[in-house]
C-alpha cells in the first residue's frame, strides 16, 4: 500500500478511535446523571422499583375479587344496559334532569331508551342473585389483587372489565329503588359503589387506579340523584357521607403515577440486561405492536437499538425519570391543598417538552420515553375533577343533615366543621374552601371555582353555547334539580 493510502487509513482509524472514546466517555457520563438523580430522588424518600412500592403488600389475593368477578359474570343483560343509562344529565347550566323521576329510564344513543322502569325493573330482578353477591363481595373491598413477580403482572384485565360492570349495574339498581321510593335499598347500592371505588386501591398501576377514578365519577353522580329524594335520615346520609369519605382519588392518582415511573424503571433494567431482539420484544410489548418478525424489525436489531443504547439509553430514561417526578410532583401540589393552576403549570411545562421532541428529530434519542409516558395530561385533569366531584358531594351531603338538624341551611361552610365534617371541605381548583353562597330564600349555590381558578360568585353560565356540564360553566357549581328553577334563573 503507498504511503498516502497508508496515511488515510491511519487518519480514519484514529477518527473512528476518537468517535469511539467520545461515545463511551458520553455513555459514562449519561450514567453517572442518571444514577445520581436516582440517588437524589431516594434521598427524598421516591421509592423507584417495583420491590420498594410493594414491600408491605398483600400476599393472597383478597376472595372477594374472585366473588365479584363471578357474581358479574352471571348477569345478563337484556332490552336496556345500565351503562347506557344518563345519570345527573345537565339540561341547562346548573340544572340537571333527576332520571329516576323521569317517566322512563332514558338511555343514550341506544334502542332501548324507550323501555319503561317496568320493564327495566324486571331485568334487573332477573339479575338480583348476582348484585347480592356483589354487595356481599364489596363489604370487604380488596385492597389490591395479591402478589405479583412485577409490574407487567399486574391486575388481569377481567378485573377492571368486572369492577367498570359491577358499578354500571349497582348506578342503574339504585336508580331502579329511588323510582320506586325504597331509599333503604337505594342506600345499600351507593355504599355499595364507594366500595367499589375502594377495590384495588393499593395496585400501582394507572390503569387500575383511572378505573377507580371512573367508578367514583358514575357513584357521585348516582349520589346526586340519589340526594333529590325526599325523607332521608340523618343516619341513612351520615352512613352515605362517611362512605364516600373513604374514597381518596388523590392519592389513587399518585399511586398510579408511582407505577408508572415503576414500570419505566423495570422495563429499563430488561432493555439493559437483554439482547436486542429482546429489548424489541419489550418495546413491542409495551407499545402492543405486532411482534411478527419484519425488516423494520432486524434493521431495528442490528442498526437502530445498538445505536439508541450507546447514544442515549441512559438521557432517555433519565429523561422519562425526570417527566415522571414532575408529573407526581403537580399531583402532590393538589393533595397538598395548592391551586390546581400551580400545579397545571409543571404539568404543561412537562408536555411542552415532550411535544417539542415528539416533532423533532430528537425524537429517536428519546424513543422509549415517547412511548412509556403515558397520557398524563388527561388522566390527572379527570382525576382532579373526580376529586373536586367527591369534595363537592360530601359537603352536598353534610348540608342536608345540617337542615335535617337545625331546620334550614348553614350560614356557611365553617358552620359545618366538626359536627358534620372533621374539617372545612377544599376545592381543588382554587386549594381554599368551596365556593358557598346562601340565598335569602334558604336556597344555596355550591361551587368549585373551576379550571381558571377565579371566582365568578357560582356562575354556572358555559362559554360555549349549548353545552352544558358541570365543567363548562364559569364556576363548577353543584347542579340543581330540573323543575326547581327560580324565575331569576329562568332569565339567565
Amino acid at each position: 500500500m503507498k504511503k498516502p493510502g497508508r496515511v488515510l487509513l491511519l487518519l480514519a482509524g484514529l477518527a473512528l478511535a476518537f468517535c469511539l472514546f467520545s461515545l463511551l466517555g458520553h455513555e459514562s457520563r449519561s450514567r453517572r446523571a442518571l444514577r445520581d438523580y436516582q440517588a437524589e430522588l431516594r434521598a427524598r424518600g421516591e421509592k423507584l422499583s417495583y420491590a420498594e412500592l410493594t414491600s408491605s403488600r398483600s400476599t393472597n389475593m383478597n376472595s372477594s375479587l374472585d366473588a365479584l368477578t363471578n357474581a358479574v359474570g352471571r348477569i345478563r343483560s337484556g332490552l336496556l344496559y345500565p351503562g347506557y343509562l344518563e345519570l345527573r344529565h345537565f339540561v341547562r347550566p346548573g340544572f340537571a334532569r333527576v332520571l329516576w323521576m323521569e317517566p322512563g329510564p332514558a338511555a343514550s344513543g341506544n334502542p332501548g331508551s324507550a323501555v319503561s322502569w317496568e320493564d327495566f325493573a324486571a331485568e334487573v330482578e332477573t339479575n338480583r342473585v348476582a348484585l347480592e353477591e356483589i354487595r356481599q363481595a364489596l363489604r370487604d373491598p380488596a385492597p389490591d389483587s395479591g402478589s405479583h413477580t412485577g409490574l407487567l403482572q399486574g391486575p388481569v384485565s377481567s378485573i377492571l372489565i368486572a369492577s367498570r360492570s359491577a358499578a354500571q349495574w349497582l348506578s342503574g339498581d339504585a336508580l331502579r329503588d329511588l323510582h320506586e321510593g325504597s331509599r333503604e335499598r337505594a342506600l345499600q347500592n351507593l355504599v355499595a359503589l364507594a366500595s367499589l371505588a375502594r377495590v384495588n386501591r393499593d395496585e400501582h398501576t394507572l390503569v387500575s387506579q383511572m378505573i377507580r377514578v371512573a367508578i367514583a365519577r358514575l357513584g357521585l353522580a348516582a349520589t346526586w340523584e340519589a340526594l333529590q329524594a325526599p325523607e332521608w335520615t340523618e343516619t341513612e346520609l351520615a352512613q352515605l357521607q362517611h362512605s364516600w369519605e373513604a374514597v381518596d382519588l388523590g392519592e389513587a392518582l399518585e399511586r398510579g403515577f408511582l407505577g408508572e415511573r415503576a414500570i419505566g424503571v423495570e422495563l429499563w433494567s430488561m432493555m439493559r440486561k437483554s439482547k436486542n431482539s429482546q429489548a424489541r420484544s419489550v418495546l413491542n410489548y409495551h407499545s402492543s405492536r405486532s411482534v411478527a418478525l419484519t425488516f423494520e424489525d432486524l434493521m431495528s436489531d442490528y442498526v437502530v437499538l445498538p445505536a439508541y443504547k450507546m447514544i442515549s439509553f441512559n438521557e432517555d430514561e433519565l429523561f422519562h425519570l425526570r417527566a415522571m417526578q414532575q408529573c407526581l410532583d403537580s399531583v402532590r401540589l393538589v393533595k397538598a391543598h395548592r391551586p390546581w393552576g400551580e400545579a397545571k403549570r409543571s404539568l404543561d411545562k412537562t408536555l411542552n417538552e415532550i411535544t417539542q421532541i415528539s416533532n423533532s428529530p430528537a425524537r429517536f434519542r428519546y424513543w422509549f420515553s415517547m412511548m412509556a409516558i403515558p397520557n398524563f395530561r388527561k388522566a390527572v385533569d379527570t382525576g382532579v375533577h373526580a376529586e373536586t366531584e367527591r369534595q363537592l358531594t360530601m359537603v352536598a351531603i353534610a348540608i342536608k343533615r345540617y337542615q335535617l338538624r337545625h331546620g334550614k341551611a348553614p350560614p356557611d361552610l365553617v358552620s359545618l366543621v366538626p359536627e358534620f365534617v372533621t374539617s372545612a371541605p377544599y376545592d381543588c381548583m382554587s386549594g381554599k374552601t368551596l365556593g358557598y353562597l346562601l340565598k335569602d330564600d334558604g336556597t344555596f349555590v355550591l361551587y368549585s371555582v373551576g379550571e381558571d381558578g377565579h371566582d365568578d360568585g357560582g356562575d354556572p353560565q358555559s362559554a360555549p353555547a349549548g353545552k352544558f356540564d358541570l365543567w363548562e360553566g364559569k364556576d363548577a357549581v353543584w347542579p340543581m334539580a330540573a323543575g326547581q328553577e327560580s324565575d331569576e334563573a329562568l332569565k339567565r
